[in-house]
Parts: C-alpha cells; sequence; structure tokens
C-alpha cells in the first residue's frame, strides 16, 4: 500500500544521499558503500519494477563500476518513461561520453580520428535537457558538460566558443578560465598540426598557444582554486604548472 511506496522513496532517498558522498570516502569505504547503495536499489527495483527512481540508481551504481553499456540500457529504458525528467538524459549523456571515451582508448594509434557518434548522441541529450530546464545553475552546468563532449570529439573551435560563453555567465570562477586556457592550447595544438594549413591559421594558432600561456602563468598564482562554481573536478596545482611549461616550450 501507500506506506510501503513510502518505504521505497525513502530507501532511495537514502541511497541517493550515500551516493553524493562517495567522493568524499576513501577507496574501500566507497567500495563497501557502492555494495549496500547496489543492495538497497535492487531491493527497490525487486519489489517495484516500474520505480524509474529506483532504476536510474541502478544505472548510476553501473556508471560509477565503469559498467557503461548496461549503465546505457538502464538510463535509455528510464529516459524513456513518461513521468521521468530531463535529469534522466542528463545521465545517459554522461554515459554516452564516458562509452565514447573508452571506444576512443580502445582505438588510438590505430586511427588518428575521433569515432564521435557517442559524442554527438550526448551533444543531443545535453542541448535537449538545457531546453527543458531553463536555470542559470543548470546552464551553466549543462553547458559545462556540452563543452567538454565537444571538447572529446575533437571540435576544438566550437568547445572554444562554449567555453567562452561559459566565462560570460562566471567570469569570477577561475577553473572555468583553466578550462578556456586548455581548449585554447588543444586549438592551436590541431592548427599547428594539420596536414593543411594556410599562414593564417599558423597566424591564428600561435596567437592561441601564447594567450593559453599567459593564462595559465596568471593561474599558477591561484591554485587551489577556491569557490563554488559549475566545475566539480578541479585543476591541480601540477596540471597548471605543466600547462604553462608545455605552452612555455
Amino acid at each position: 500500500g501507500s506506506e510501503k511506496k513510502l518505504d521505497m522513496y525513502a530507501e532511495v532517498a537514502l541511497a541517493s544521499f550515500w551516493t553524493e558522498n562517495l567522493y568524499s570516502m576513501e577507496p574501500e569505504r566507497r567500495n563497501r558503500m557502492l555494495e549496500r547503495i547496489h543492495r538497497l536499489l535492487a531491493k527497490v527495483v525487486r519489489e517495484d519494477p516500474s520505480n524509474a527512481v529506483g532504476a536510474a540508481g541502478i544505472g548510476c551504481f553501473l556508471a560509477m563500476n565503469h559498467q557503461y553499456s548496461d549503465a546505457r540500457d538502464v538510463f535509455s529504458s528510464v529516459a524513456a518513461h513518461r513521468y521521468c525528467g530531463s535529469n534522466f538524459k542528463v545521465n545517459l549523456a554522461h554515459v554516452q561520453v564516458e562509452i565514447g571515451k573508452v571506444s576512443n582508448r580502445r582505438t588510438h594509434g590505430a586511427s588518428k580520428t575521433v569515432d564521435s557518434s557517442s559524442f554527438q548522441q550526448a551533444a543531443k541529450l545535453y542541448i535537449d535537457a538545457m531546453d527543458k530546464i531553463p536555470t542559470a545553475k543548470s546552464d551553466s552546468e549543462l553547458l559545462l558538460y556540452l563543452a567538454r563532449t565537444i571538447f572529446e570529439a575533437e571540435d576544438y573551435d566550437e568547445a572554444l566558443r562554449l567555453t567562452h560563453k561559459l566565462l560570460h555567465l562566471s567570469p569570477q570562477y577561475l577553473p572555468l578560465w583553466y578550462n578556456f586556457a586548455v581548449v585554447l592550447q588543444e586549438c592551436s595544438l590541431a592548427k599547428m598540426e594539420s596536414n593543411v594549413k594556410s599562414v593564417k591559421q599558423i597566424k591564428q594558432g600561435a596567437a592561441e598557444l601564447d594567450r593559453a600561456h599567459r593564462l595559465f602563468s596568471r593561474l599558477r598564482s591561484y591554485v587551489p582554486y577556491e569557490g563554488s562554481g559549475p566545475v566539480h573536478a578541479k585543476p591541480t596545482p601540477q596540471s597548471t604548472e605543466a600547462h604553462y611549461r608545455f605552452c612555455k616550450e
């Protein structure tokens, strides 16, 4: 009855709370907690197979265990549920990005071109979610996810445009400037290493690399970065220094 449903929603809420705190845990404790989350959500879905939120939780568990194809199947079925919102599509997009990254790691060296099909599917899902969740906070996060996806697909000029747009939304947030500098660096290298390049492209690539170098030079003084913003994985002093030295050389 209604009490049983309330119990199940309480269990899903508890699993969500545990999931949100996983990244602050030590690896051994994190693995134990993952197993507890899985047992709890599996129990919910066994008792109510139509519980989309519980099923989505299973999808998150699979993704955290790097079982991306299985997670994609779960999120695809949940995203098709008529009562589910755009957040489930965002989860599906995240998984599509990870599948694309794994696929390209496997073919690295065998081909110089990136298989962008997974990234294209993810980009469409992010854009669709942005149309349906129109808030300033979600816009920044989804735009960041979209920029990252386009970057992984090696469309660096478009990634640069999106990252520049993000800077206008949160200009005070330094990790975004770091991301912008990284994209500038890759834009430059793509132009410099192109088999067919014009004098204009060479000059533009040199200007982008010089700008990236100046940005990394300034950012070295500010790491570790403080404050809150859409970038969850903040750059380290080591990564900033490495990029600075690369651009300098």
